[in-house]
């Protein structure tokens, strides 16, 4: 149990949340030491099975509140991506993903909601970015890429070949 206490970080806690000293202790009191260095939430959760936790009677999830006491304070747009999840590749993910309760500072990391969805193995959005060619088998590149206004892209070999086939 005491690797569960080198996770604060120098300078740590942030008074993000009133009687922030003892909010971080009966957080950390509230982990077990799980696989990879994992803090795993030993209490509530919520139906997505991420740690719950109430704090200046207000219900959070357990791995933001951490991140805001021992790192830095979040915005209610920033996403926080658990690492230790991405580096997982036999993690079952989902629901069943163990990873959800990590509050591990050191695997937790802020992100856009699209960088989130584009680092998980799991996620279409992620399997489509990591696409190489499109389903022909043309590459995506500079030359041979529509890149759409919503991120997606297109293969100018395929919309070339469509179009003149409805002709």
């Amino acid at each position: 149990m005491d690797r569960i206490r080198d996770v604060r970080p120098p300078g740590s806690p942030h008074a993000a949340y009133r009687n922030a000293p003892q909010v971080v202790d009966r957080m950390l009191s509230n982990a077990v030491a799980g696989p990879n260095s994992c803090l795993i939430w030993a209490g509530r959760t919520d139906r997505d099975n991420y740690g719950m936790t109430q704090v200046d009677s207000k219900t959070l999830r357990a791995h933001r509140v951490v991140y805001a006491l021992l790192v830095e304070p979040l915005s209610s747009t920033t996403f926080i991506d658990h690492t230790c999840h991405n580096q997982d590749q036999s993690c079952p993910g989902g629901r069943d993903c163990l990873h959800r309760r990590c509050i591990n500072p050191h695997h937790l990391e802020p992100v856009t909601n699209r960088e989130n969805l584009l680092r998980s193995a799991r996620s279409i959005a992620g399997a489509n970015a990591r696409k190489t060619h499109c389903t022909r088998g043309h590459p995506f590149n500079a030359e041979n890429t529509y890149v759409l206004s919503n991120g997606g892209r297109r293969c100018r070999a395929c919309t070339k070949a469509r179009n003149a086939a409805r002709s």
